[in-house]
């Protein structure tokens, strides 16, 4: 992997994503309306304009009023229906060898699940997206996203009829859209995506009439993204399963500001409609942002380290400078960000010279993996959400080995059932041994 093209490869709920940056539904089409102005095939995953059972011709116009720095659509969900869109889109959409999820939008709970009865014998397409946040139509939608309970109970039955990933899309329009998040990862959703728009009203001035035929409409566009990342910040605290996020993104910096706050991808809305290119002038403008940034502050001289072992107490799990710098070596020779605290508390410990640091990291071995390929080898575990029960964890305690360690290495391992004693932590000790003779 060049430092010039870092690896953007993401992991969402079973889905393998070349890049974090995927279409916001409703703002793309059906991906086809753009191939001649955007190169598909770079794109992370490509997220259709939402899709009812029988074809629906939205709201009377106007339907959409520019706003400062965003804009208002009450477009209501027009679109052509699921059968059609199965005869005549999605022969040319599976061909771009790109994720494809499908948005889907029912009245009810009947609607809702005979469409992902119906998404789910179509082998083409990824992963379900359930609007549950539309804020433009009079009935179903989100009737589903204000209420926990009405939420939790939607997700349960589209759950019922699919094995396909679902993401479920979620309304800002709530008193507390933790409560909604929590609500569908407990009955299944794979993942979120946040925030939809936020209900708003513009007025000429003149008629003294709403701009907007259907009187209120949802607002997008950068004036929304503190909201946007407020809000996953907030959800990315308390689930365990993916945020992706949505709201204002117009280049890289901004899709980054998501990720920093939780986010493990982000959606492409408005700014389609600013410019065209605009997904993939983000993916280029995220890279350009990792090397421009990170590379070329850790470009500079690498410093001698010191052994940093002040963590005790409530602040231990916080980043040191000496922990950043260590970090930002890793990052330099192998194009790979690693956990910023526990990896660079280990890093930061080194005494070796400029030239044996250089050398040693290139070529630094995971003792684990040495001796354990699998999958599904953890050594972190969430207290929510039965994290633990359920193995969904992560990697982010390290042993790394120099070359005259790894060969000394007999056997490393995770001390797992540790997890499982009363009030435990939620990290276990890796172990291993080595021939000293």
């Amino acid at each position: 992997m060049g430092i010039s093209s870092p690896d953007l490869t993401t992991h969402i709920a079973g889905m393998t994503l070349q890049n974090p940056v995927m279409t916001a539904s409703g703002t793309f089409g059906y991906g086809g309306e753009f191939r001649e102005l955007v190169d598909l095939r770079r794109l992370g995953a490509i997220i259709v304009k939402g899709l009812s059972l029988q074809p629906a011709a939205g709201n009377p116009p106007p339907r959409i009023v520019e706003t400062p720095c965003g804009m208002l659509n009450a477009i209501g969900l027009e679109n052509i229906g699921i059968t059609e869109f199965r005869a005549t889109r999605l022969k040319f959409l599976r061909k771009l060898g790109v994720p494809i999820i499908v948005n889907i939008y029912g009245q009810d709970q009947a609607d809702y699940v005979a469409l992902a009865e119906i998404v789910d014998d179509e082998p083409d397409i990824a992963a379900i997206e359930v609007n549950i946040s539309c804020p433009n139509v009079k009935a179903g939608g989100i009737a589903f996203g204000v209420d926990p309970a009405a939420a939790a109970a939607l997700t349960r039955q589209i759950r019922a009829v699919t094995t396909k990933p679902l993401i479920l899309k979620l309304s800002p329009n709530v008193t507390d859209i933790v409560a909604i998040a929590r609500a569908v990862e407990a009955e299944g959703a794979d993942a979120v995506s946040l925030i939809n728009t936020i209900t708003g009203m513009a007025i000429d001035v003149n008629t003294r009439r709403p701009k907007l035929a259907n009187i209120t409409g949802g607002l997008s566009g950068p004036a929304i993204r503190p909201v946007a990342v407020r809000m996953v910040w907030q959800v990315a605290q308390v689930v365990s399963i993916p945020v992706i996020g949505i709201g204002g993104i117009m280049n890289g910096c901004d899709a980054l500001e998501f990720m920093i706050a939780g986010a493990s991808a982000v959606q492409v809305g408005t700014a389609n409609f600013v410019n065209p290119g605009s997904t993939v002038a983000i993916i280029d403008g995220i890279c350009r942002e990792f090397n421009s940034s990170w590379l070329a502050e850790a470009a500079t001289d690498i410093p001698p380290y010191e052994i940093v072992d002040g963590y005790v107490g409530r602040g231990y799990a916080l980043s040191q400078p000496e922990e950043l710098i260590a970090i930002r070596d890793l990052v330099r020779l192998e194009g790979v960000v690693l956990d910023p605290v526990y990896t660079g508390k280990a890093a930061a410990g080194s005494t070796l010279s400029d030239a044996q640091i250089d050398e040693a990291m290139t070529i630094l071995a995971d003792a684990v993996r040495a001796t354990d390929a699998a999958d599904d080898t953890y050594t972190f575990w969430d207290y929510q959400a039965g994290a633990w029960q359920k193995n969904n964890g992560i990697r982010i305690d390290h042993i790394l080995l120099s070359p005259r360690a790894a060969d000394r290495l007999e056997h490393a391992a995770i001390d797992k059932h540790t997890r499982g004693w009363e009030k435990p932590s939620d990290h276990v000790p890796v172990i291993a041994r080595f021939e000293v003779s």
